[in-house]
Formats: C-alpha cells, sequence, structure tokens
C-alpha cells in the first residue's frame, strides 16, 4: 500500500487485528512489516498501559469478512479510495507539466 492517510492506517491496523503480517512496499520494494501483537510478547512498558487502561491485548482472530461488512468500514475504504485516486491524479498531473517545461 503506498497511499497513508488516517483511514489506511486504521485498514491496516484492523488486518494485524486478525492476525495478519503485512509487508509496506515502496515501489515494490519491501521496506518494513507489520506484525501482530501478541500479549506473550508483550514488554513491561505494554504490560503497564495495559494495567492503566491505556492499552489492550488482542483477545483472538479478528473476522475480516465481519469487520467489512461495517458501514462505517465500508465508508473509510471508500473514502480511501477516493483520496488515493484523487491524489494519483494530481501526481500525473505535476509530471506531466514537467514533462511539457522541458
Amino acid at each position: 500500500m503506498q497511499c497513508s492517510s488516517g483511514p489506511a492506517s486504521f485498514f491496516l491496523l484492523t488486518f494485524a487485528k486478525a492476525g495478519e503480517e503485512i509487508i509496506i512496499r515502496d515501489r515494490s520494494l519491501p521496506v518494513a512489516k507489520l506484525v501482530p501483537f501478541s500479549g506473550e510478547e508483550a514488554s513491561d512498558e505494554e504490560l503497564l498501559l495495559v494495567a492503566a487502561g491505556k492499552m489492550r491485548l488482542p483477545t483472538g482472530p479478528l473476522d475480516i469478512d465481519e469487520l467489512l461488512s461495517i458501514p462505517a468500514i465500508q465508508a473509510l475504504l471508500d473514502e480511501r479510495t477516493r483520496d488515493c485516486e484523487q491524489r494519483a491524479l494530481v501526481l500525473g498531473l505535476e509530471r506531466l507539466g514537467a514533462a511539457v517545461r522541458r
């Protein structure tokens, strides 16, 4: 995924919560991996955040189909798609303008 925004981040996190690893790429080259967090792997700092009520550990796998059936989630995905399309259009026009000026 190359377009990052609030809804996109939310979308990636939902997949990680479901137990999936996400490879983040820049121009098809892998640059990072987002992996699910497990309570067994929790650091002392993370466990303190849980104890303070500022963080929750995952309770189990997330049903992606159920998540995607939520209207608010679909609206976020639609918004992200429109945003990415608009950015691509603007970038394409900027590149075209630069090529014409040469």
